[in-house]
């Protein structure tokens, strides 16, 4: 697709590439999800021609709203613009999705367009310098114009941040003392995530926006258990949650939700197992269900099973994911990555490389996102070998990037786990191992391993794993 002149050309052209701008709008209109992958890097003034610049805003407008874009919906929108009639029409638009260049390359292609953005930016902010420096004019007028022009620039490397990345220390201090006063007054901590869990929250303080949080541990500790527990606390009050499965799909994944909601100490509640399987659920214990399912209903709770993302997929779903809970007025607080092993990270060399960039990539959308997001963690078999086996930081499975990039690193650790596949060599040994076992059967141990904002240490949690409840011991039945 040639190259169509939609306007006059300055008499030194600027840096552009009009091909690049119309391959990505042809890409975001031909995959309609797309758009969260360049909605943090780009933004509509960047682009080189007016009208696509139009076109841009347009898609990033409605699907912000959560609404579908084709072609045919932009052609309502664009009906009257002189320009887009002059280059054709709808068959310009139709053309540009003719244009669209693999899915893969969108980021790309965005870091392209932004790029000549900001050359263009410094080009004329050069030349405007240039032309304030050569006029006569009083130092002090100079110097105002010179430093409108100096942050001018800043802005250009700035400029398409969703939160703001620049501080003084003044600034800083004054949002930490705002902060403090608010704290004190009894007003929740808008920078953290409670967890529901009350000596977790105590450890912690709560999961904090921008933090890249790991959870490891070994198969059947309780990882999913334990996130699952985390989204049904967060979204029952009304914060947004999105649990990305990529290792159960949904319809598996959802009988844990449910047994979680309608387990009641001391009353014969189904296992997820029973729900999943459909065997021993009493009418009674139906109807519990049918109410949870109504209940739940109305919270902010998404759940994605695609498998196999990149992280830079996952941060893109993430935010639709958003906006959709945006256009029913509520936001997006916690991201739950359900496992990071089950992630890809196309081109990488080696499994060691693939972990290395999909960690990288978590710590990075967290920090885009402004959001807490916890990413499950496989252990490697070392831990089996060793007589303690509660976790450290060393078996982090294949990647020592996880352990750097992490802003909190816990693990999971049941010894009934072992207890129970454990035999004593005679009667007095086994007798003393159901002992034990009776003693921890309910007991999930959470280790904080690694903690940049606070103490690392060990909390004591009551688990019912057949149930998939996780609660504080103040709160687990006698």
């Amino acid at each position: 697709m040639g190259v169509i002149q939609l306007r006059p050309r300055e008499y030194e052209p600027l840096p552009h590439n009009i091909e690049a701008e119309q391959a990505l709008l042809g890409s975001i209109l031909a995959y309609s999800d797309s758009w969260p992958l360049v909605a943090h890097k780009l933004k509509p003034e960047q682009f080189y021609e007016g009208l696509h610049a139009r076109i841009y805003e347009k898609v990033l407008e409605l699907s912000g709203e959560g609404k579908f874009v084709s072609p045919v919906i932009l052609k309502s929108h664009f009906e009257h613009d002189e320009t887009l009639a002059e280059v054709g029409g709808f068959n310009y638009i139709a053309r540009l999705v003719g244009a669209a260049g693999p899915r893969i390359g969108i980021p790309a292609t965005a870091d392209l367009i932004r790029c000549l953005a900001d050359r263009r930016a410094v080009m004329r902010a050069s030349q405007e310098m240039r032309e304030a420096a050569a006029q006569e004019t009083d130092a002090s007028e100079f110097r105002k114009s010179l430093s409108a022009h100096i942050t001018g620039l800043m802005s250009t490397f700035d400029g398409t941040a969703e939160r703001k990345t620049t501080f003084t220390l003044q600034e800083a201090g004054s949002d930490t003392l705002r902060r403090l006063e608010q704290l004190s007054a009894g007003t929740p901590d808008p920078n953290a995530v409670m967890t529901g869990l009350a000596e977790l929250d105590e450890m912690t303080g709560g999961f904090r926006r921008g933090e890249y949080v790991v959870i490891g541990a070994r198969p059947s500790m309780g990882k999913t258990a334990l996130a699952t527990q985390l989204a049904l606390n967060v979204a029952s009050r009304g914060s947004g949650v999105a649990y990305f499965s990529l290792e159960m799909p949904a319809p598996i994944l959802t009988p844990r939700f449910l047994s979680a909601r309608v387990w009641m100490p001391g009353i014969a509640s189904p296992t997820y197992q029973d729900i999943l399987r459909g065997k021993n659920i009493l009418p009674e214990q139906r109807r519990h269900l049918a109410s949870a399912v109504q209940e739940m209903a109305s919270w902010p709770l998404i759940i994605e099973d695609e498998p196999g993302l990149s992280a830079a997929e996952l941060e893109a779903r993430a935010r639709v994911i958003a906006a959709k809970l945006k256009a029913k007025g509520s936001g997006l607080d916690l991201v739950i990555v359900d496992h990071v092993h089950k992630m890809r990270s196309p081109g990488a060399q080696s499994r060691v490389a693939e972990y290395s960039d999909i960690s990288a990539g978590l710590a990075e959308a967290a920090k885009r996102l402004n959001i807490p997001l916890i990413a499950l963690a496989q252990l490697n078999r070392a831990v089996e070998g060793r007589d303690d086996k509660r976790p450290t930081l060393a078996d982090l499975r294949e990647s020592g990037a996880i352990e750097q990039d992490a802003d909190v690193v816990a693990f999971l650790f049941r010894d009934a786990y072992y207890l129970e596949r454990a035999r004593g060599k005679n009667v007095a040994e086994d007798a003393d191992r159901l002992c034990q076992l009776a003693r921890c059967s309910n007991s999930l141990e959470v280790i904080l391993a690694k903690q940049r904002s606070g103490p690392i240490g060990s909390i004591d949690l009551w688990a019912d794993m057949g149930a998939n409840v996780i609660l504080d011991r103040s709160e687990a039945p006698a």
